[in-house]
């Protein structure tokens, strides 16, 4: 009989490990049963013991769920030793870049006209460098382009929806 801990098999515990580790932008619980040949419920059960696990102190990461994905991510008591050897996360938004955001994210689908009547201000500078950052997207709608938040953009916040962001509850 295997060795358990809170009732899953380590050997499980560490496989879903090695998955997560390996994993650049986190994995959905179905494709982490699907790997490991395994029912979504046990997964999950195993997902919780890991993420317990890893919010011990004595761990510089944790395990957390975002946008329905799974990985690990640097505590943030941990990010300035590892910006010593490593870029955490490259992207650094100016104040324009996110007042940019902000239109985005409190008026939904937009145009450039729309976040430019919001900020007052010119954006096409801002929208065209958020696009090539990835924290939005850019599709043509009639003979303007429209602009909505991306995955990434709820990756980088670190929300499941934008009503986080936006509700007092936060």
């Amino acid at each position: 009989m295997s060795e358990t801990r809170e009732g899953v098999d380590i050997t499980i515990l560490a496989r879903l490990e090695a998955l997560l580790f390996a994993s650049r932008r986190g994995v959905s619980l179905a494709e982490l049963a699907r790997a490991l040949e395994l029912d979504a419920e046990e997964v999950e059960k195993s997902l919780k013991v890991l993420k317990k696990r890893y919010a011990a102190d004595d761990h510089g990461v944790e395990l957390r769920e975002f946008g329905g994905r799974w990985r690990f991510y640097v505590k943030s008591g941990y990010l300035e030793y590892v910006s010593r050897i490593r870029r955490v996360y490259a992207k650094k938004l100016s104040p324009s870049q996110l007042e940019v955001l902000a239109a985005v994210a409190i008026k939904g689908e937009t145009t450039r006209a729309e976040v430019e009547r919001m900020r007052m201000k010119e954006s096409s500078a801002q929208l065209r460098d958020l696009v090539k950052l990835n924290l939005l997207n850019r599709k043509r709608k009639g003979r303007s382009f429209v602009y909505t938040l991306s995955a990434e953009f709820y990756e980088y916040f670190q929300l499941e929806d934008i009503s986080e962001l936006l509700s007092d509850n936060r």
